[in-house]
């Protein structure tokens, strides 16, 4: 339910079902606390790459907790960088993230 909930965000990129797709082929990842949930991606550019935690929803507390485990997983298997994609409230429960860019979008 808390991934449903955060899917309300993302301006139709991803169904449930896309997301249950990429975790079942291994494209996403899917973290669950006891009252939170996490879809993270690893991500490869060209100097490095990040776990990135693109959908997320439940306690932020239990949130908080769920971002470190999930930062010392991805430095485990070479993963230098952790990133968030999501609403700028992240930045603010989360602050030892900086802000690198902000995304605008529109429908042509």
């Amino acid at each position: 339910g808390y991934i449903l909930d955060a899917l309300e965000y993302v301006n139709g990129a991803y169904t449930e079902d896309d997301i249950l797709l990429g975790i079942r082929r291994g494209h996403y990842q899917f973290w669950a606390g006891e009252k939170s949930a996490v879809v993270t991606q690893v991500n490869t550019y060209p100097s490095f790459r990040t776990i990135c935690m693109f959908l997320a929803g439940g306690d932020l507390e239990e949130l908080r907790e769920m971002e470190r485990e999930i930062a010392s997983a991805a430095k485990a298997i070479g993963v230098s960088h952790a990133e968030i994609v999501g609403r700028k409230g992240w930045g603010r429960a989360l602050p030892e993230y900086r802000e690198i860019a902000t995304a605008f979008m529109r429908e042509l």
